[in-house]
């Protein structure tokens, strides 16, 4: 099985940030026993591994899995409040970007 995982990070306001991790099994036949067989072994690979599902700086708040025509998708989401930096607090003084 490959299992790819893709993450993401959007800010929503100046307090809350989206956070995304997509989970994409192989290529399988929708409604197919290889299909189930995929199915399966994508559950199986999250509850043995919850470590996939951390979305951010802590736990997931939406959990989805489908089929999407193609391939199983575990899509997971998590909205955090967190505090926008000031724009110039990237800067030292002087102008430098800090590295």
């Amino acid at each position: 099985m490959s299992l790819r995982r893709t993450i993401s990070k959007a800010r929503v306001n100046e307090s809350e940030v989206r956070y995304k991790v997509r989970l994409e099994d192989d290529v399988c036949t929708p409604d197919s026993q290889e299909s189930r067989f995929h199915q399966l072994r994508l559950l199986r690979t999250l509850v043995e591994t919850p470590d996939l599902l951390t979305c951010g700086p802590g736990p997931f708040k939406k959990l989805t899995i489908q089929h999407d025509g193609e391939k199983w998708v575990c899509d997971v989401e998590a909205l955090v409040e967190e505090q926008s930096e000031p724009k110039d607090a990237a800067r030292k003084p002087g102008g430098d970007h800090i590295a």
